[in-house]
Parts: C-alpha cells; structure tokens; sequence
C-alpha cells in the first residue's frame, strides 16, 4: 500500500513524487517540467496477474492503418484509439457507440481491482480545483482506458500528439492549451523500452520538414538529443505533454502500458480525459487531455 507521507524531489526537468498534485500538473502544462513521476502507483503484483491476460485477449490487435502511414500498425493494443478511427466516419461512429463497452470489457480483466486509469480519474478529480471529466467530442464521450503495447523488435517513433488534427480542429481540440500523457506501466523491458521526451517545441510545417518519408515518425537524426530518458518500472505513473516530441526505444520483451491523454485548458477549467493514439483521457481539470 503506498504510504500517506508525502515525498516530493524536484529537478529542473523532473518531479519524483509518491502523489500527484495540481501545481506539478500545472507546472508540466506550462513546460517548466518535462514530467512527473509517480513511483509504485500501482501494485507491481496486479500488474503482472493482468499483462498475461491482455496480451491473449480475444479483442487484443493493432493499430488499424486507416488514411495512416503503415508504420502504425507496429503499435499493439486492447481498445480503440481516437486516432486510428477519426478519418473514417463509420468507424468514428463505431468508436463513440462502443466507447462505454470498451470501458467495462477492459475494467472486467481487472476485476475485482480498480484500473490504473479509473484511479487516476478518480485522484484527478479530486486535486483539480474545478473536478477532471471524460472528454467529449460533438456532445459524444471519448474511449478512457486504453492498454497499449510495444512488442520486441518494435519501437514508437518520435512524434507529437495533436489532438486538434485528429478531431479536424473542432473547438473542443483547439481550445487546449497543452495536451498531457498519462501512462500506468503493466509490463515492462529489461533492456530497452526507455522513454525519450524532448524539451523542445515544434509546429506542423517543422514537422512535415521533419518526418521520414512515408511514416507517422520523426527523424530522430534530424533532432537534438532527448532531454531525459526514463526507465520505467511496472506500476509506474508517468505524465509528459504529448504535444511535444517523445519515443520509445525497442524493448526485448513486450512494454505494456495502460494510457490515456488529460486536456488542460486553464488553471481554472476543469481536466478531460479521452483516449487517442493512446487514447486521449478527457479529464477536465476543470480546465482540460492527449502517445
């Protein structure tokens, strides 16, 4: 059971601690930190009781490759990403019909636990001044509860998540002022499956000059070297703005992860969560959520 002594370390890029709270959040939103670290957030022992049954879910597949270079196929999971459905109607509409059913199936493999994501909600609401929510698109609630998973030999390419492109610059996308990735670690690699976060900003036109050629990724050749590289350990919590480049480096066994995005729209809004190539989390911190 995680002690109720509040730790707190803090370094000019990093905040360690044993307990999220509104102002590391704040301060991760306005990119005066690079991320948060909760360590042991969830029990290492659940974790390993529920990765097994992931990996051989029935539902268990790959990023569908719809209007996406191939290369996000790569990408493992159990539910569906916001990302992999919105440039087809009809499987957008799938996505929002089906987001709820998703939900239970993925909370009923972890029966009669809590899910990693379910408690960050719950904890979200709670710190926020104004409560954290599901985010919503076109008056539809998104998908929260995503698990995520990088095989051996595979890697997640530097990228950014825009939750604006993919919601075709709707209000509610454009009205966020940084996008922030959750991820609650299940399984993880003995060597390998570090991940990479740039302290760095860079628009759409610099990442279309960028990209390698028919792929969803950066050239990592063409970037600075990562700020930080963190090694995760399974029950992790790791929170990074996805708005700004990160990757995975190739695991030698399958990197799991639970994940979701948590909208930030102000100090005082509420958070949203929603699922997306992860799956954007829409929590409203009372203010606003996006791999």
């Amino acid at each position: 059971m995680q002690s109720t002594a509040r730790s707190y370390e803090c370094s000019a890029q990093l905040v360690q601690t044993n307990q999220l709270d509104e102002k590391s959040i704040i301060s991760l939103a306005k990119k005066e930190i690079i991320a948060i670290i909760v360590k042991n957030y969830y029990p290492k022992n659940i974790c390993t009781d529920v990765a097994n049954h992931i990996m051989t879910h029935k539902d268990y597949g790959y990023y569908a490759n719809v209007g996406h270079e191939k290369d996000v196929s790569d990408v493992g999971r159990l539910g569906t990403s916001f990302f992999e459905v919105c440039k087809d109607p009809k499987m957008t509409e799938d996505y929002f019909n089906n987001a709820s059913i998703q939900a239970k199936e993925i909370r009923d493999i972890f029966n009669p636990y809590y899910t990693p994501i379910d408690r960050l909600r719950l904890e979200l609401e709670e710190l926020w001044p104004n409560g954290a929510a599901l985010e919503t698109l076109h008056g539809k609630k998104m998908f929260v509860g995503l698990c995520r998973a990088l095989e051996p030999g595979k890697t997640f390419l530097p990228h950014t998540d825009w939750f604006y492109q993919d919601a075709n610059y709707s209000i509610e996308a454009t009205s966020l002022r940084a996008q922030l990735a959750a991820n609650i670690y299940l399984n993880v690699a003995s060597k390998g499956g570090e991940l990479l976060l740039w302290d760095i900003d860079i628009n759409e036109s610099d990442y279309q000059s960028l990209k390698l050629d028919k792929s969803y990724g950066l050239d990592i050749k063409k970037l600075p070297a990562p700020a930080i590289k963190i090694n995760p350990a399974a029950g992790d919590l790791i929170l990074f703005n996805a708005m700004r480049p990160h990757s995975v480096s190739t695991p030698d066994v399958y990197r799991l992860s639970q994940s979701c995005f948590i909208g930030y729209r102000g100090d005082h809004v509420p958070l949203r969560d929603r699922h997306e190539i992860t799956s954007l989390l829409a929590l409203r911190l009372a203010a606003d959520l996006d791999d």
